[in-house]
């Protein structure tokens, strides 16, 4: 998110969810690791990869219409 009074606060509250997760127990690290890259590198693959953009668009548009 552009603006850094927003984007802090979120980066901060998903952080400390991810530590709590593991600290209960819930999540083994590799788990929370694998959330981030995911997380990550869905947007930023479907931000620069112009043809998975633009297939992405389409599913997108297709699944709009109903």
């Amino acid at each position: 998110y552009k603006k850094w009074y927003v984007a802090v606060p979120v980066y901060a509250w998903a952080g400390s969810v991810a530590l709590y997760r593991m600290f209960l127990g819930k999540h083994y690290p590799t788990d929370v690791i694998g959330g981030i890259l995911l997380g990550t590198g869905v947007p930023l693959l479907l931000h620069f990869c112009t043809p998975v953009n633009r297939f992405a668009n389409k599913v997108g548009r297709g699944l709009l219409k109903y």
